[in-house]
């Protein structure tokens, strides 16, 4: 799945939201785990001629990757761009934590204070910004490899997921979806750094 110099991922710390393998270079794939709360419609920008798309409550995963060696298309600041919201709504509650991991590793980062909010841009933007969403848990793969839709596509293929719309969250790979429902146990989560990259 991963190329030969690409290391495999170990098995989360079920105590820490945040998986990290790799190089600890600031670029890579990501995988984002959010717990929708309660069900809500939401639209996703232009996406679907801007109808709302109607989500059940429960988990999703969402596959990203910031390839940028500097600036805010870096892997942390990707990273802590999801864990905040606009002005108008609180970051996630997962930033601060985010945040240390990443100064933790030496990459740059805003001051730990520094939540000020984003302008909603990217679909998984409009889920994010929902207070009914929650991102719980983070999976960094520091990698210069481009395996995002890789990953997206082995997702899409698990019988515990499904697709939330053709297309949606994946802007760069139109043949494919990477924002999915989730329809699993904890133990499904613990492993899903291994499944993905055996």
């Amino acid at each position: 799945m991963m190329d030969s110099q690409s290391p495999s991922l170990p098995i989360p710390n079920p105590q820490s939201p945040i998986t990290m393998t790799g190089d600890r270079q600031p670029s890579g794939p990501y995988i984002l785990r959010i717990r929708l709360h309660d069900a809500c419609d939401v639209s996703f920008g232009c996406f679907n001629r801007s109808l709302p798309v109607n989500l059940a409550s429960g988990d999703y995963v969402y596959i990203g990757s910031a390839m940028g060696q500097r600036g805010s298309s870096t892997l942390g600041n990707r990273l802590l761009r999801h864990a905040r919201r606009t002005d108008k709504h609180q970051p996630q509650p997962i930033h601060s934590a985010l945040a240390a991991h990443i100064s933790s590793v030496g990459w740059p980062c805003p001051p730990a204070h520094n939540t000020r909010g984003k302008t909603v841009h990217w679909h998984i933007d409009y889920f994010l910004e929902q207070p009914e969403a929650e991102l719980i848990q983070i999976f960094i793969i520091c990698s210069s490899s481009r395996i995002e839709s890789t990953l997206a596509r082995r997702l899409v293929s698990d019988p515990a997921t499904t697709a939330v719309a053709p297309g949606l969250g994946a802007s760069d790979d139109h043949d494919s979806t990477h924002l999915l429902r989730v329809d699993a146990d904890e133990d499904w989560w613990q492993n899903l750094p291994k499944r993905i990259v055996d």
